[in-house]
């Protein structure tokens, strides 16, 4: 059972913005006006020429951020200032400091930039990677007492941390001080009380008991915004030292530069919204990631046969993200932390086969498991608003990914988990209107542990608590999702006209990059149009190229559906059809082509 989709065209803009904003198309309006750059009337009490100025201004900045005036003062973030000095003491001091990262590219690029800031400096950090399988995520008792043998006195945590608060105790016992830089969302406790929005109410924030942590989602932090990924965080932390290292100072601005590179996988392969302050790093860091220096990376873009100058957010989020991720994956994340930081040609490109083999390996094993999935779901029910599966053969190390497929197929909240014998883990990936963390958070009673955020979640339980689990999450879904819920939205940005499609107005569209979450690839709408042309193309067939026509055309358009001949075998010459798409520019042979990208398409009622 596979979900049709919604179609929801977004609100309209008024005619007033259009007049107000006559340098730009109403079309460009009506995307900015999606994206909350542009708003219907003040919020405050200012004049309308105060608003139209503010308006102007944040237009002006989406389109074209600046690296200097648009990142925040670090010292905004609660417990900089701590942090910075007790750096600043170890690193004089020559203390023995060890990075503790996590195994995701977000982690991993984090602890990288960790590494090479902190040797800039001049220090000589260890770096510890938790195994995935073996040791799970964020801090743990044996790597601590590990460290501790070693003689570190000061741990910095990159992107893990902040629920850590056994661990962080006894990091303390021992003499060890630790500076958490995460991004998660801390632990609450206290009594919890839901409702159809799936709010917790009456939840007191906990934090560890750490020297100092850095994360702009803890309530007490007042830093403007708080989206960043794991690696945004620790870039904060290594903007604020050099602010303050008066023998450093010279050379810090080109040297934060570029550490951007790394900022922008860890970014985009972290799907955090790109707007705001992260779309200024990315920006200006897929520019530095286009001439990286790194041999690691070189070697990783060549292998994955990428060129320099041509690197955007889909290579990131598709092909690179998903190799360093890898080898946390399938081995250890170690081996991707080696890549970035490795400056041997040799070498970096003996990793990144290695890299290069775990991924395929693990691209076989998702596409195993997700077939898998889907035999077991052959007879869901269509009422049935929650997936839960487990099978002791499906690595909690893939969960995740299986658990987004699957979650994008039948547009449910879904949990993945590998079954063992006392303890169960996995992995879950949410829609919308359901915060999976919070729902799991609310039956915390029956599992061990539980982290993440709205949409994805991780958790462990005992295995024997398995069906009481997924009992009270069917009972919770069924409470709190309607069938229109779980019915998958496609949110169309504006309808337009055939007309309308040219190179300008591609132009304009590609302003709108970097794409990413909170900024997603603009989705138009073209009604009534007739095709004029229909055939399969792919090796198999699979792929749908149709040409349309409206009353308005001179020439056809062409536009193509990839996978989608399979359920649209019924279209024909002559057929009425709406299509939902993406704009986009096909290039072949030295020629350019503007080409409809299908997302959907519907035989006119």
């Amino acid at each position: 059972m596979q979900n049709s989709s919604k179609w929801e065209i977004s609100e309209k803009i008024s005619q007033n913005i259009i007049n107000k904003f006559l340098d730009y198309s109403p079309i460009v309006l009506q995307l900015l006006y999606n994206r909350n750059i542009i708003t219907k009337e003040p919020k405050n009490k200012i004049t309308k020429e105060q608003k139209n100025q503010i308006t102007k201004e944040q237009i002006e900045k989406f389109f074209d951020p600046d690296y200097k005036k648009d990142l925040y003062d670090p010292f905004l973030m609660k417990d900089m200032d701590k942090a910075v000095l007790r750096i600043e003491k170890a690193v004089k001091g020559k203390q023995k400091i060890a990075i503790f990262g996590d195994y995701d590219a977000d982690g991993v690029c984090a602890s990288a930039l960790l590494y090479e800031f902190l040797k800039f400096l001049g220090s000589e950090p260890s770096v510890y990677i938790p195994h995935r399988e073996k040791e799970g995520y964020g801090l743990n008792i044996k790597a601590i007492e590990k460290l501790n043998k070693e003689g570190v006195k000061l741990i910095l945590t990159c992107d893990c941390g902040i629920r850590d608060i056994e661990e962080i105790k006894k990091a303390n016992n021992l003499g060890i001080d630790i500076i958490v830089t995460d991004h998660h969302i801390p632990k609450n406790m206290g009594q919890e009380t839901r409702n159809k929005r799936q709010e917790v109410k009456n939840k007191k924030e906990v934090l560890p008991d750490a020297y100092a942590i850095l994360n702009p989602k803890r309530k007490d932090c007042k830093y403007p915004f708080k989206q960043l990924a794991g690696v945004g965080v620790t870039y904060k932390l290594v903007q604020a030292v050099l602010s303050k290292n008066r023998q450093k100072k010279k050379n810090a601005e080109a040297f934060l530069k570029w550490l951007l590179d790394l900022v922008v996988i860890g970014t985009i392969a972290d799907i955090v919204p790109l707007i705001s302050e992260n779309r200024t790093l990315v920006k200006y860091g897929l520019i530095v990631l286009n001439k990286t220096k790194r041999q690691g990376i070189l070697s990783l873009i060549m292998q994955s046969n990428l060129k320099l100058g041509e690197i955007n957010t889909y290579s990131i989020g598709y092909i690179l993200g998903p190799r360093l991720n890898a080898s946390g994956r399938l081995k250890h994340a170690q081996k991707s932390f080696e890549l970035l930081v490795c400056s041997l040609k040799d070498k970096a490109s003996k990793i990144t086969c290695d890299i290069d083999a775990l991924n395929k390996q693990r691209q076989n094993l998702t596409k195993s498991i997700i077939e898998q999935a889907r035999e077991k779901l052959k007879e869901l029910k269509s009422d049935q608003k929650i997936i839960m599966l487990a099978s002791k053969n499906w690595p909690a190390s893939v969960a995740g990914i299986v658990a987004g497929k699957l979650r994008d197929e039948f547009y449910r909240p879904t949990l993945i988990v590998q079954h063992k014998k006392d303890i169960s883990r996995g992995s879950a990936r949410s829609i919308p209107k359901f915060n999976i963390t919070s729902v799991l958070e609310s039956c915390s009673d029956l599992f061990e542990e539980v982290g993440g955020h709205s949409q994805a979640a991780g958790f462990t339980y005992k295995t024997k608590n398995h069906n009481l689990i997924f009992d009270k999450l069917f009972k919770i879904t069924q409470q709190e999702l309607s069938l229109e819920d779980i019915k998958k939205i496609i949110n169309i940005d504006v309808q337009i006209d055939l007309n309308n499609i040219n190179w300008k107005f591609f132009e304009n569209i590609q302003k709108f990059e970097p794409y990413g979450e909170g900024n997603h690839r603009p989705v138009f709408l073209i009604s009534n149009v007739e095709i004029v042309d229909i055939y399969k193309v792919g090796n198999n067939g699979q792929h749908l190229k149709i040409g349309v026509k409206d009353k308005k055309s001179v020439i056809s358009s062409e536009a193509i559906g990839f996978n989608l001949t399979e359920g649209n075998g019924h279209l024909q010459i002559g057929d009425k059809v709406d299509i939902v798409f993406h704009l986009i520019c096909n290039r072949w042979n030295g020629n350019k082509q503007l080409q409809l990208k299908i997302i959907d398409i519907k035989k006119c009622n």
